[in-house]
């Protein structure tokens, strides 16, 4: 039965690939409206609409920010927007006044999120590398926000590293070793999951790199498919 549900799962994995990839060169070449921002989506960036989980993290983001900045000011709160794709994430802070860092592997990805920034007259520094490759030991934050590459696949082409996460989730086990050391004391992550991926392996390795779980909310996308925010705080 489990090896009939991993031949099933990895089906399912193809098919949401193929349709991803359909959706985001149709859609891929323009500008639109999201969230109140103008957001450009180039051939080889994560479109940020349509796909659940985006618009979910920017829900759950805004509430987030409207509490702490109830306790301090926006500009003192500093965010990474890791895998930043197009940008929307750390532009989405940006636009309430956060400072922020946002980080790619990937060169076009960096360009369209300096071109969104302009389009939405806020500052946001960019960084390319993979994941904290660029970042300096000192460099801490309030919130690091990471809508992963999930599938458990090696990227093999430029777009492919949306969704490809490496052989056995190797992006997000490197990034979870790694994020505490960029968090300020009362840091945490927030980061997305879907419940067709291996979600208890991930959390499990999260659990014994000592994080405390908490999840926000989820999401149904397509059938079958339900997307979950978590808040990932580290014990220091």
């Amino acid at each position: 039965m489990n090896k009939i549900k991993r031949i099933f799962r990895c089906l399912l994995w193809r098919f949401i690939i193929v349709l991803l990839r359909l959706f985001t060169k149709r859609v891929s070449g323009r500008s639109y409206h999201i969230k109140g921002l103008k957001i450009y989506v180039s051939k080889n960036t994560f479109p940020p609409f349509n796909t659940i989980s985006t618009e979910l993290l920017l829900d759950v983001l805004n509430n987030i920010l409207d509490n702490m900045m109830q306790n301090k000011a926006a500009k003192e709160i500093k965010l990474c927007d890791m895998g930043a794709g197009t940008g929307i994430i750390g532009i989405f802070a940006a636009r309430k006044g956060c400072s922020v860092i946002a980080t790619d592997i990937q060169k076009e990805a960096i360009m369209v999120t300096k071109l969104n920034a302009m389009l939405n007259g806020v500052r946001v520094i960019t960084r390319l590398g993979d994941l904290f490759s660029q970042f300096k030991p000192e460099e801490k934050f309030d919130i690091i926000v990471f809508n992963p590459p999930y599938f458990p696949f090696e990227p093999k082409d430029v777009f492919s590293y949306t969704y490809s996460g490496g052989k056995n989730y190797a992006t997000l086990i490197r990034f979870l070793r790694n994020a505490r050391k960029h968090l300020k004391q009362h840091g945490f992550i927030l980061i997305t999951l879907s419940n067709l991926i291996d979600e208890d392996f991930i959390l499990t390795c999260a659990t014994k790199l000592k994080y405390t779980i908490e999840k926000i909310c989820e999401r149904r996308g397509i059938p079958t498919e339900v997307i979950r925010v978590y808040r990932l705080s580290p014990s220091f």
